[in-house]
């Protein structure tokens, strides 16, 4: 890894390009450094770039490429809600270059909307003399309208007409929606009336809204005229106007009215109605109802009638459903009519896979100043992105909705990187990608994968190696066919190192890989590098050993000495450790043979698997302490300061402890101690736990300080053993500060070490310090043990702490499990005593719905109780309580 400097070196070299009017370099640098990762003061540094791009050439209109950066730097200022910094960037720049992009001026426009700050939006656009966009305006209409009401929204909307705003039908139509909605329908109908002076045509939401508010306010006769009015001017109904009028006149009970729309809508071929199917089945339909359950019926009950309403020829007639239901339903139809529900209606088109007709309710509903949602902008951007025909679409929408990109969760971001990638736009799959290491998300396999093969063809080997190494580091395991792909891609641009690890690569992440394919994927590698081939042998054979496949590693050497070509002491090596692990004596012993004729050294690794070999062989300590003797005589690693692996370290360790050789264990630590070597959790609960089965309590204790003090312990460190071991012994003080060694390293002890804790500090009567464990052992998401639970109901209730008590029964019930019977007679009996009944007869109650019976002693004693506040519960009107409390509990009750 190359040398990396310091966050204040790169801020220090950004501030002396911009001070010598490097200015393109200085954000060539940001970016570069951004892309790596590298945080700066982001902030300092733009306003140190802003500065320098203002002061470049003070009078003279500024460049095209300096303008583009000036108003992307603008727009990100908007986009993390610095408006005044945009709004001040607008202003040193105006008098440079008199025109700026409109989209920042609509992103300024979006900030104070989102900020509710209306009143500045105004001055804005007054200071720069620019009346804002449509698009804009809508929006802030339909906020305000939404946040203020409709007749704030008619007063701001006269600010922007004096500024040289055009209202279009879509502002005009807002306003009807928002009038409807609050039941202004003279408000509603003189928006309606400019609209048409002004010759523009009023959108189908526009009509809806107006039927729908009609309705609402009783004016059902005019409903129609409406209608008409549309069909006149030339704006043909759709289904959406129809279901209006259907709903407006069910909910009046015209349904002599719904019957004739009904035909209506056939005739115009909007719906198809068979010979026998009723016109009102079809309507109910349509509304989103059940036929089934609701139908109209005559009243033909004569003693006792049911009539509601009568049709033209007198008949009584009535609804046969639920009313109340019924009426809801209707009345929400007409309510989501008024004000259309973009967000709802592009979920439901992507439900249907429906993506063309989706992104046009999206261009609608911007115009209609509504906001896209996060869940529907995320289900969106997901399917635009599984289908390639539409990475275009995908690119232009977030082109669109800049602000929400940014809020995309990882599983929705990933997806979007790798259609960049797949489309071959680099530029913003890196950007994107590079976001998501800052901002540590989860990368999927898929994207990595995605993103390298367009790199390989490009021949971008910087980025491309920059990317691998993360990828790597992050365990990264793509699909077998991908790898097939990017293999020819990385061999084509004579990458040996990357074409050896990935074939490394491929072999552990895909472990039940055939042989015959192997060998497919070695002669991909050979196709594009021949020079490749002893290498490629090399690593498959490793590959396969490192598998534990040693079966398919000899057949590939076998193969490789076919062609010609040696094997080399590392792969010797390599293939000793394989035939250890699969305890082949005879392949091991010929494999030493080859390697004493030619001289090749054995790595220690090596060294490390024969004597596990030999241990397992020999299958005692015997052997053991035999090499350790060799060891110490022969000094061959500790004094050679070669550090024998983890593994064997463990295995020694563990068996000097089984076999009752406590004092070689500690003599060994002592040993590894003065090397710095890491005691990792298996080693130190191993010495622990002998210290602690031969009573030395103040000896383990002592070791455990002396792996802190010396910082031999790990950062993975388990202790959770431990914690038991020394609870049971008592030794809380020293439970707990294991506990606090694995919390300040980011380990999380299990529930049961919680749990014995609790337990001990029950027993201890430190109450407060059980409830802060308990505590603690919620918010990290652990679940204590029922006896745990029911030790601290008894430990607070008996400390005179029931209310806490009760508390944990609630916890419990809250977190899905019933409380026990001994819990709630134990806390029954405690509000018993402290004179608290009513506390007393709920939990009683909540005892019997989970299926307890209390005793006769708590029943009684409580009804005893409750027996002097009978007269005066009746007194008070209440007489149905101590009779409840009786019935539940089982008593017969007298008449």
């Amino acid at each position: 890894m190359g040398f990396q400097h310091l966050s204040q070196s790169y801020e220090i070299m950004t501030s002396l390009l911009v001070e010598v009017g490097l200015l393109r370099e200085a954000e060539d640098l940001l970016s570069a450094l951004e892309g790596r990762g590298v945080l700066l003061n982001r902030s300092e540094i733009f306003d140190k770039l802003i500065e320098g791009f203002d002061l470049v050439d003070l009078g003279v209109p500024l460049s095209g490429a300096e303008m583009n950066t000036l108003e992307n730097v603008m727009v990100l200022l908007c986009i993390n809600g610095k408006i005044q910094e945009a709004r001040s960037m607008v202003r040193k720049i105006l008098p440079l270059n008199s025109e700026v992009s409109s989209l920042v001026f609509d992103e300024i426009a979006f900030g104070y909307c989102e900020k509710k700050d209306f009143k500045d939006l105004v001055s804005f656009f007054v200071e720069v003399k620019c009346a804002p966009t449509v698009k804009a305006s809508n929006r802030v209409i339909n906020s305000l309208c939404s946040s203020y009401g409709v007749e704030n929204a008619e007063m701001f909307l006269q600010e922007l007409e004096s500024l040289g705003f055009r209202p279009d039908e879509v502002t005009y139509g807002i306003l009807i929606g928002w009038s409807c909605h609050e039941g202004k329908m003279k408000n509603a109908l003189s928006h309606l009336s400019v609209l048409l002076s002004k010759s523009l045509v009023p959108h189908t939401y526009t009509y809806n809204a107006l039927i729908s508010g009609l309705f609402k306010v009783g004016m059902l006769e005019h409903a129609r005229d409406i209608l008409d009015e549309m069909i006149d001017r030339g704006t043909t109904p759709d289904i959406s106007t129809f279901k209006v009028l259907i709903a407006g006149y069910c909910k009046s009970k015209r349904f002599d009215k719904v019957k004739s729309l009904i035909h209506e809508m056939e005739n115009r071929g909007l719906i198809e109605l068979s010979l026998m199917e009723n016109p009102l089945s079809k309507a109910f339909q349509i509304l989103g109802l059940n036929p089934l359950s609701v139908r109209l019926k005559r009243d033909n009950d004569r003693r006792l009638s049911k009539t509601e309403f009568f049709d033209d020829i007198g008949n009584g007639l009535y609804l046969d459903t639920d009313v109340d239901e019924y009426e809801k339903h209707i009345t929400r139809v007409l309510e989501e009519s008024i004000l259309p529900n973009f967000n709802s209606s592009i979920s439901k088109e992507c439900n249907d896979n429906n993506l063309k007709n989706a992104l046009i309710l999206v261009e609608e509903m911007q115009c209609w100043g509504q906001e896209l949602l996060l869940p529907e902008f995320s289900k969106l951007v997901r399917q635009l992105c599984s289908s390639r025909s539409q990475i275009n679409s995908v690119i232009k929408l977030l082109e669109k909705i800049p602000r929400s990109v940014y809020k995309l969760d990882q599983e929705t971001l990933n997806l979007v990187v790798q259609a960049y990638s797949k489309k071959g736009l680099l530029c913003k799959a890196k950007t994107m990608l590079d976001e998501m290491l800052q901002n540590k998300f989860l990368i999927k396999n898929e994207t990595y994968t995605a993103i390298f093969i367009p790199l390989c063809k490009k021949g971008n080997m910087k980025d491309f190696n920059y990317y691998w190494n993360i990828a790597c580091r992050n365990k990264w395991f793509p699909g077998l066919e991908e790898f097939k792909l990017l293999l020819g891609h990385i061999c084509h641009q004579k990458m040996l190192g990357e074409a050896l690890q990935f074939l490394e690569i491929m072999l552990l992440s895909h472990p039940h890989l055939r042989y015959d394919k192997a060998i497919a994927l070695k002669d991909t590698v050979l196709k594009e590098q021949p020079s490749f081939s002893h290498a490629a042998h090399c690593a498959l054979i490793c590959g396969f050993c490192n598998m534990g496949n040693i079966g398919k590693a000899d057949t590939l050497l076998r193969d490789m000495l076919s062609q010609g070509l040696s094997p080399d002491d590392e792969l010797c090596n390599m293939l000793i450790q394989g035939h250890c692990q699969a305890n082949d004596s005879r392949k091991v012993g010929e494999l030493l043979g080859v390697a004493i004729r030619k001289s090749w050294e054995l790595s220690l690794s090596s060294y490390r698997y024969l004597v596990r070999w030999m241990c397992v062989k020999a299958g005692n300590s015997l052997v053991v302490n035999k090499i350790l003797a060799e060891m110490e005589e022969k000094k061959v690693v500790l004094n050679e300061g070669v550090k024998p692996s983890n593994r064997s370290l463990r295995k020694v360790i563990s068996s000097l402890c089984d076999t009752g050789e406590l004092q070689k264990a500690l003599d060994l630590s002592q040993e590894m101690g003065l090397r710095s070597w890491i005691h990792d959790s298996v080693i130190q609960t191993a010495i622990v736990e002998s210290l602690l089965s031969c009573g030395k309590i103040q000896e383990a204790e002592s070791f455990l300080d002396r792996m802190g003090e010396e910082s031999l312990t790990p950062d993975n460190i388990n202790y959770d053993c431990l914690i038991k071991r020394f609870c049971q012994y008592g030794r809380l003080n020293k439970a707990v500060h294991l506990m606090n060694i694995m919390l300040k390293k980011q380990c999380i002890p299990v529930s049961t070490s919680y749990d014995f804790l609790i337990h001990g500090f029950c027993a201890q009567n430190k109450l407060d310090m059980a409830s802060d464990f308990y505590t603690e052992m919620l918010n990290w998401n652990l679940k204590p043990r029922i006896d745990t639970m029911e030790r601290l109901v008894l430990s607070f209730c008996h400390g005179g702490r029931t209310d806490q008590a009760e508390q944990f029964l609630k916890d419990m019930i809250h977190g899905g499990e019933t409380p026990t019977r001994k819990m709630y007679s134990t806390v029954i009996k405690s509000f018993h005593m402290e004179k608290n009944l009513r506390k007393a007869s709920e939990l009683m109650q909540a005892m019997q719905e989970n299926g307890y019976q209390p005793d006769f002693e708590i029943h009684w004693s409580l009804i005893s109780n409750l027996s002097s506040a009978k007269t005066k519960d009746t007194d008070n009107g209440n007489k149905g309580f101590l009779l409840k409390l009786l019935s539940k509990s089982g008593f017969p009750q007298k008449k």
